[in-house]
This record gives structure tokens, C-alpha cells and sequence, in this order.
């Protein structure tokens, strides 16, 4: 079962984050991205990304995709964002933060730019796979900041790598064993900048997909979050509720 959840949040007039995801017999493939560029240009970019990821999954073998499909998936992306900005001058410079995980079986790859996040609970073990193409992550790398307090930095959502912002991009991949009663969670930086990686695991432990999207969206308003605020958890392995 997937539980998911995009919303505008507390403060925001608009939702600029877009996720989606597409189940096939064997697996599947999971998109989470936060736009950014302006009131309609973030949504815009987002919603691109999105829908240009799935699309691609739609069309090929499950067999047939690795980590140089998912490379060039997240091209296409990257280009159909900046052809539509072309079109319409009004979003040029719109760009968005991508989350990809596609799942076969018991092997799963991720595509990751920008901050927006996967993580998972495997065994009772939570970690966060990604890291984030951000300045406060550069802080981290170097010593000078904790990832807790990277939470809470003035300067979080100050992004180093997008989508649609260049004309050549790289995503971080990562290769992952899943077992099916692993969870999978991609969420937007609205909520992860809010909540502590111990309370998301506790979380994730005790409720299963749908009910846990819920609880980390209301934490994360609770919290504070000004942000948009989107979640999706799934399981290891796709199996009846296709």
C-alpha cells in the first residue's frame, strides 16, 4: 500500500511540490519534486518533472531500466522544463528538486537533486539515503554544522543543483537491496526540515503506509513548517494494491 500527500501547508498560498507514482507487476517507480521559480513557475516545473518521469516508466520493461535510463530520464526532465520555460518567457528560470526511486523485485535504484529527500527503515534501521545538493550541506560536509542543526539554518533553502536551471545536470544515484517489509519514505524538505530523523522512525515503526503519511504532515505543521509539505511512504515490494 502507498500512502502519499501533497499539501500547501501552513503559510503558502500555492503548492509548488508534485508526486506521483506508477505500480507495475514487478515494481515500481516513485516521484516526489519541490518547484521553485515564482507563484506559477515553481508548480509548473515540478508538475513537469513529475509527469515526465512517469511517463518514461510507462514505456519500457522493468527489466530494461538501470541506472543510465534513470540518467537519462532525469534529462528528459531537466529538458522539457527549460523547452517549456522557452515557450513561455514567463517561467523562465523556474527550476525543482527531483526524488526518484523505481523498484524492481528486491533491488531498487534512486535519483536524487536539491534537497528533497528519500529515506528508509529497513530492520527497524532508519537512515536517510540521499544527501542534499545544498549550501547547509556543504557546512555539514565541512564540520561546521550538524545535520540537526542544518534543520534550522537561516540559509536551508539555499539549493545547489536543480532541475531545469542548467542545461546539463547530474543526479546522485544510489543502488538499494529492498526487502518487502522494508518502507520507503520520499518527502519534500517541508517536512524534513521539521521533524527529527528519531521521531520520523518511530513513526514509520508503529503505523503502517497511509496512516504514517498522515501523522508526519500533521508533526511537521505542528512544528512550524512555512512550507509545502508532501510525503509518500510505500513498502519493499509492490503486491495487491496495484
Amino acid at each position: 500500500m502507498v500512502g502519499m500527500h501533497s499539501e500547501v501547508g501552513n503559510f503558502r498560498k500555492s503548492n509548488q511540490d508534485y508526486i506521483g507514482f506508477f505500480q507495475c507487476n514487478d515494481g515500481g517507480v516513485y516521484v516526489i519534486a519541490d518547484g521553485m521559480g515564482g507563484y506559477a513557475g515553481g508548480e509548473v516545473a515540478s508538475k513537469i518533472a513529475v509527469e515526465t518521469a512517469l511517463s518514461a516508466f510507462k514505456e519500457v520493461n522493468t527489466a530494461d531500466v538501470d541506472d543510465e535510463f534513470i540518467r537519462g530520464v532525469v534529462d528528459s526532465c531537466n529538458e522539457a522544463i527549460i523547452e517549456m520555460g522557452k515557450i513561455d518567457q514567463s517561467l523562465q528560470g523556474m527550476g525543482t528538486t527531483l526524488t526518484l526511486c523505481f523498484i524492481n523485485k528486491n533491488k531498487g535504484i534512486v535519483a536524487n537533486i536539491g534537497d528533497s529527500c528519500c529515506y528508509i527503515l529497513s530492520k527497524d534501521v532508519f537512515y536517510k539515503l540521499t544527501k542534499d545538493h545544498s549550501l547547509v550541506q556543504v557546512f555539514v560536509d565541512s564540520g561546521n554544522l550538524t545535520e540537526e542543526e542544518a534543520k534550522k539554518h537561516p540559509n536551508k533553502n539555499i539549493i545547489t543543483r536543480s532541475l531545469g536551471t542548467t542545461e546539463k545536470v547530474e543526479s546522485d544515484i544510489y543502488f538499494i537491496d529492498v526487502d518487502k517489509n522494508d518502507k520507503i519514505m520520499l518527502c519534500t524538505d517541508g517536512l524534513s526540515n521539521h521533524i527529527d530523523n528519531d521521531v520520523m522512525r518511530e513513526v514509520l515503526l508503529k503505523l503502517d503506509t497511509i496512516e504514517a503519511v498522515k501523522e508526519l504532515v500533521d508533526l511537521s505543521k505542528k512544528n512550524g513548517s512555512k512550507d509545502n509539505i508532501s510525503v509518500m511512504v510505500f513498502k519493499g515490494e509492490c503486491q495487491d494494491d496495484r
